[in-house]
Order: structure tokens, then C-alpha cells, then sequence
């Protein structure tokens, strides 16, 4: 029989990572004496943001034109949704570059470049002899084609060495490694487990060219087969060598699974090995599909808004042992959640202004389970992470910390506000919801029906547990190993909640927004195409 291990697929869990031409055009650049500078180049370093420190990424002399006073440079980076990746742009000049002079530099994080209009971003030269209104440093981002190319790959496998004795059969699954620069192989897919079966057909799957080769169709690629242990001690069965040209010549054909130190032990005893098994490539496709970056750069942005915990369980803000305290020394976890996810989400929304709204408390007296931190139902927004982080401290003076903790409210606000800010042809935008909450819910199932129905809507619900609560509803609504079904039957059409409890990251907040922010790219990809909805908003 075919099952698969624990009810689902072990499958690496890749983040939303690309590669990006940065094309960087100076203007006004000039050496120590107001000319021309000789020989310039730049240096493109990034923030280690753990460190404060710079790190070099790339050097890359400058392409000039005679009769222009720009000089050009270009850069090929890895982009990452989920990380701020600040970036430093440093002009120099010098022959000796052990020796060179430094005529300005600029910082700007890639979510502010992809965020920007056209994914093109305007700075001016700070430090140096070009540092003045005219010095202008044009940086424009342009996802690489093969992070557009999609690869569908469908194995299987048959006589599979059975490693697992007499009374059983070798449980197999694949594992897809890439060779990267220095030589070393990079896993970049694995398969579900196919238990007892020496002949297994394993789900068809989807990469991008990026992903298998770094776009380049010889680049070797390893396919290993591994017999799964319920030990947690895989045990090897062989290997296939190949690359995606040699996949691509077309579908239904086998490859040799060789185990080479098999081969080499029954060589050595003059024995003969032929395989330990056959991988079978049942079908192979190329097609070219729009990314993320695409509809953002077609204008899309991200509308982001913010729901934070005033429930009593927290504790009086005065107190030191409350999660709302406000230490003069350090933000608190409330703060850091809103600043390491507002300071990504931000550069995706061009006006800056996101609604935020509390729950669990009473106004003048009286309980409210959603309501607007400005105080003032007809305007909900306030201007920038900043302007977040001023409307949650100052509510302090109106609200009373009080119960229960109910979403409901919340997310049908979030769901209203999705739908009232949404149209495909102009105001294309979808909403992300932070709610910051450090216990259970008392509206479960209420909650459940809400989120079903949110699934039809451009929006997407990030959940931040604080605390040393209970979370298990959390996980339940993250919905990672089922799909939540309404009170109606009627099933999630699509994933749009991630769960993180902060105490799991340590409280390391650059962690909570990678692993908060990972699947928004793809969850906004989802509702488009569940929708039929083309980069410039047109229907399909």
C-alpha cells in the first residue's frame, strides 16, 4: 500500500527567494578636485543586521559614457521578501583600490528599490566630494528571467534496493540538490515518503529555473534516493547525476540509481552491480509564469494594518512584568513585532498610512472589542511605522485593559477594509493584517468562520503570539496540516493565516519577520490567480 509518512509530504520548506539585476546609474559624480573622475567603481555592501556591520557583496568598475555626465554600474544580488537586506552603495575612485578615494555613497534596503514605483528608487550621494543636491544615485531592480522559468517535474521509481530486511520495505522519497559555486550540492526539493513500496510514484512538483540551476540548464544536479527511518537515521539508496538539459531532452525516460559505494564494494569482489534501481521521469514542462515581483512592479502594493492585544492578561503597562511595559532602555515585544514587520511591509505601500486598531478593552467604561487606536472610526490610519508605534503607547491614556480576547471583530474589519481598497484596474492593493495577541481566543469557531470567508478576499492574517500563553488555537487557525472549514461545510479556499509564538525565536525579531513574512508573496500570488487576475489587473 501507498501511504505518506505522518499524513504529510516532508517537503523542504523554501523561502520566497529570487536573484535581481540591481542596474545603478550615478549622476554628477565628481572627484576631490570638481572633475571627472578618473577611474570610479563601486562597492555594494549589506547590513549584517545581528553585527551593524558591512559586509562587501560585490565590486564593479563603472561604465561610463563620453558624453554623459552618468556612469552606470550593475549588480546581480539575491532578493528575499522577508528580510529588510539594507543595502550601501559606495563610488570610489582610484586605480590602486587599496588606495582609493571615496566620492559619496547611499543606503537603500531592496524593499524600498521593488517597493518603489517601477521598482526604481532616486537617492542622493551623502559623504564626499559629490555630496550635493545635483549627485543622484538611480537604483532600478529587474528580476533575472530564469526566476520566471518553471520547471514541472513528475518522478518515479522502479526495483528500488529494499534496505530494509526481510519483513518490510524500504519507505523511499527523492531529495533535488543543485551544485553551487564552490562545488558543494544545495537541497532545494524533497519529495513526500512513499511507505513500503520498492516501485513508488511520487507528486508531481514545481521548481524555478533559479531554484534547480541557478538558471544555467548545465549546471550539474543531483537526484538522491533515501530510504526514510522512523530513527530519524535515513539510510542512503543511490543517486542519479544529470542536469536539467539532460531532464528537458523529454519525458518518460530512466535514469541508473547508483549507489557508488555499493558498486565499488561488489566490484572489488568481482561481482556485478548494475543499479539500485531506476528513477523514471514521467513528465517534464517548462513554462513561464508571473511572479510576485512581476504584479508588484505593474503597481500592486501591500495595504498593511495593524490589531494589537489590550486584554488584562497582559497586565497593567506600569508594571515591569507586563508585556505592554515600556522600557526606556528597549522596545518591548509589542514594539518589535510592529517594527521588524512594519519596516519590510512599509516600503510596499506608497502612502504610508495603516490603519491600527486594539481589542479587549473598555473605553470610558465600556467594553470594545475592536476599535481604532486614533479614536476616530472615520479615520483609522496614522502615518508610517512611526505613527504605529505613537498610537499604540498613547491609547494607553483612554483604554482599560479588560477580556476577552475575540478576533472576529478584528478580522472583519481587515476583510471590509481589504474589499473597500481593492479594485484590479485602480486601486490594486492587498492587505496584510499583523494581530499581536498573547493568549487564547474566546471565539473560536466564530473566528474559523470569518477566515473562511476572508479566503475570497485580497488579504492575509499574520499572527504574533507574546507571552507564555497557551497558543494551540493559533496553531489551529495557521491551518498548516488542515484546512479550516466554517460552520456552512464550506472549506478555506486558499491559506491565509501564519502563526508564530515569539518565544519560540527567542525574541530574535529579525527571525519573527522572516518566518511571519515567507508566504506572503506566495499567498498573494494564490488570490490572484484563484481570481484570474494578470499583473495589470485584467482578467485572464
Amino acid at each position: 500500500s501507498t501511504q505518506r509518512h505522518g499524513g504529510r509530504t516532508n517537503i523542504v520548506n523554501m523561502a520566497e527567494k529570487t536573484q535581481v539585476d540591481l542596474f545603478v546609474k550615478a549622476t554628477s559624480v565628481k572627484d576631490a578636485n570638481g572633475g571627472r573622475p578618473a577611474s570610479p567603481f563601486m562597492e555594494l555592501h549589506i547590513n549584517c543586521r545581528q553585527t551593524n556591520a558591512w559586509k562587501l557583496l560585490s565590486r564593479n568598475a563603472a561604465r561610463a559614457s563620453p558624453d554623459s555626465r552618468d556612469i552606470h554600474f550593475s549588480f546581480l544580488v539575491d532578493f528575499e521578501f522577508e528580510e529588510v537586506q539594507l543595502l550601501k552603495f559606495l563610488i570610489l575612485d582610484g586605480a590602486d583600490r587599496g588606495d582609493a578615494l571615496e566620492l559619496g555613497h547611499t543606503t537603500a534596503s531592496l524593499s524600498e528599490v521593488f517597493g518603489s514605483k517601477g521598482q526604481t528608487l532616486s537617492k542622493r550621494l551623502e559623504h564626499g566630494p559629490s555630496a550635493s543636491r545635483d549627485s543622484i544615485i538611480v537604483i532600478e531592480g529587474r528580476e533575472i528571467s530564469s526566476a520566471k522559468e518553471f520547471v514541472h517535474l513528475h518522478f518515479a521509481a522502479k526495483r528500488i534496493d529494499n534496505v530494509d530486511g526481510l519483513f518490510g520495505k524500504s519507505d523511499p522519497y527523492l531529495i533535488l540538490k543543485r551544485c553551487e559555486e564552490d562545488g558543494a550540492f544545495k537541497e532545494v526539493w524533497r519529495t513526500e515518503t512513499i511507505m513500503n513500496n520498492l516501485s513508488p510514484t511520487w507528486n508531481p512538483f514545481k521548481l524555478s529555473m533559479y531554484q534547480i540551476c541557478s538558471g544555467e540548464r548545465g549546471r550539474p544536479i543531483v537526484i538522491e534516493c533515501w530510504d526514510w527511518e522512523k530513527s530519524g537515521c535515513p539510510q542512503y539508496i543511490g543517486s542519479v547525476h544529470t542536469t536539467l538539459a539532460e531532464l528537458s531532452a523529454g519525458p518518460e525516460r530512466e535514469f541508473l540509481i547508483i549507489n557508488e559505494k555499493k558498486k565499488a564494494k561488489r566490484e572489488k569482489k568481482h561481482k556485478k552491480y548494475i543499479s539500485s534501481g531506476i528513477l523514471c521521469l514521467l513528465s517534464w514542462k517548462m513554462e513561464i509564469e508571473t511572479t510576485f515581483l512581476d504584479y508588484i512592479r505593474s503597481g500592486w502594493e501591500i495595504n498593511f494594518l495593524v490589531a494589537i492585544d489590550y486584554t488584562a492578561s497582559n497586565l497593567d503597562p506600569n508594571l515591569v512584568q507586563s508585556l505592554h511595559y515600556f522600557n526606556p532602555l528597549k522596545p518591548n515585544a509589542y514594539q518589535s513585532a510592529i517594527i521588524s514587520v512594519g519596516e519590510i511591509l512599509s516600503n510596499y505601500d506608497r502612502d504610508k498610512k495603516f490603519p491600527v486598531m486594539g481589542f479587549g478593552a473598555k473605553i470610558d467604561g465600556v467594553l470594545n472589542p475592536c476599535f481604532p487606536l486614533t479614536f476616530n472610526p472615520e479615520s483609522t490610519e496614522v502615518n508610517g511605522v512611526d505613527g504605529l508605534l505613537m498610537a499604540y503607547r498613547t491609547a494607553f491614556q483612554r483604554v482599560k485593559l479588560s477580556g476577552p480576547t475575540v478576533f472576529q471583530p478584528i478580522i472583519s474589519f481587515a476583510a471590509n477594509y481589504a474589499s473597500q481598497h481593492f479594485d484590479s484596474a485602480l486601486n490594486r492593493k492587498y492587505s496584510v493584517l499583523l494581530i499581536l495577541t498573547d493568549g487564547a481566543i474566546h471565539d473560536m469557531q466564530q473566528t474559523v468562520d470569518c477566515i473562511v470567508e476572508a479566503c475570497d478576499l485580497p488579504v492575509s492574517i499574520l499572527i504574533v503570539g507574546i507571552g507564555d500563553a497557551d497558543f494551540g488555537d493559533m496553531v489551529t487557525l495557521d491551518a498548516d496540516d488542515k484546512p479550516l472549514v466554517a460552520t456552512t461545510g464550506k472549506q478555506a479556499a486558499r491559506d491565509i493565516v501564519q502563526f508564530v509564538p515569539l518565544r519560540d525565536l527567542g525574541c530574535d525579531t529579525a527571525k519573527l519577520a522572516k518566518e511571519l513574512l515567507r508566504e506572503i508573496p506566495s499567498q498573494m500570488l494564490s488570490y490572484f490567480r484563484m481570481k484570474g487576475l494578470a499583473a495589470d489587473g485584467s482578467q485572464n
